[in-house]
Order: structure tokens, then sequence, then C-alpha cells
């Protein structure tokens, strides 16, 4: 992706929750599934059994959560996350983020 793409949009249960450079992205996800997402690559010089996943599964459309749509499966959420929707906002210049623990 870093090859063929300036910027990356990470979405998650329909909405956007991270977009950013490409080179920020990589180098400093903000978003917890980002993270996530990020961990669970494959890299060249480790050998490994498993690669890390995130836990639980993607919410059903037709029953979504209250509050932030990955508070279920965040190891950082609070009940700030289960009570309140995120809204996308600018972490810093050209980085933005949904997430109420950045």
């Amino acid at each position: 992706m870093a090859e063929m793409a300036d910027r990356v949009v990470v979405m998650y249960a329909g909405e956007v929750v991270e977009d950013a450079s490409v080179f920020d992205l990589f180098a400093n996800p903000k978003h917890p599934y980002t993270m996530g997402l990020m961990k669970s690559l494959p890299k060249m010089d480790e050998q490994l059994e498993e690669l890390d996943s995130i836990i639980g599964s993607v919410p059903n459309p037709l029953d979504m959560p209250k509050g932030c749509s990955f508070h279920p499966r965040c190891p950082k959420a609070t009940v700030k996350c289960i009570k309140n929707k995120p809204q996308l906002e600018e972490y810093r210049e050209n980085h933005l983020v949904r997430c109420l623990q950045t």
C-alpha cells in the first residue's frame, strides 16, 4: 500500500476511523482498530506461528452498538466510549481520527 498510495483511509463498520498520509499512518497509527490492523501484518524478518488478531467480531449492521462502534472490541474503551459516538476530528494537520481516547 505504501508504494501505491499517498493517503490511507481506514474504515470500520462503514465509517472512516482514520485518514492520514500513508507514511504518517504506518509510523503513527492513532485509532485502536488501525493499530490492530498494523499489528496483524506479517513481517519479513519474523518467523511466527500466528499473527496478532483483533478480538471479537465486526458488529451486525442491523444492530450496531451504541456509542463508538468499535468499543466492544477495543482494548482502550471506557464508559465514555460506550455512551458517546466519536466524531472524525483532526489529531494533527492532515491526520483525522474518530476516537475518544486519542
